[in-house]
């Protein structure tokens, strides 16, 4: 989860990572989602800026085949450890467009998000 939130940073320079609590093995292009997911926003634009930097900055992220669909079921997998850290406590409807039911819902029913277009 190495994303800017669980960065500690003084006078430019990197002091600290924080939030180790869900940290395994896994493949390096897992690190890739933390930073989809932080840069989402109306603007796609800066998604394309983070994704742009982290590219020339760890090509080797980028470097397996499938990159979309092996991001599509990191996706799935976080939103389906987070239902267990935050279960719904209503309807769908009320519930905010962050909460794991309204992100699966939207990852399942729609086009990869993670597919060039």
């Amino acid at each position: 989860d190495a994303s800017p939130g669980n960065l500690l940073v003084d006078d430019g320079t990197v002091t600290a990572m924080l939030d180790f609590e869900w940290a395994r093995f896994g493949p390096p292009d897992l690190e890739l989602l933390p930073w989809l997911v932080w840069t989402e926003s109306d603007d796609p634009r800066r998604q394309l800026v983070v994704v742009n930097w982290l590219r020339d900055a760890c090509p080797r992220l980028f470097d397996g085949a499938d990159l979309d669909q092996r991001l599509l079921l990191y996706q799935v997998a976080y939103n389906l450890r987070g239902l267990f850290v935050w279960p719904p406590d209503g309807p769908e409807v009320g519930l905010p467009p962050s909460h794991p039911v309204r992100r699966l819902r939207e990852l399942l029913q729609t086009r990869n998000p993670y597919t060039p277009v």
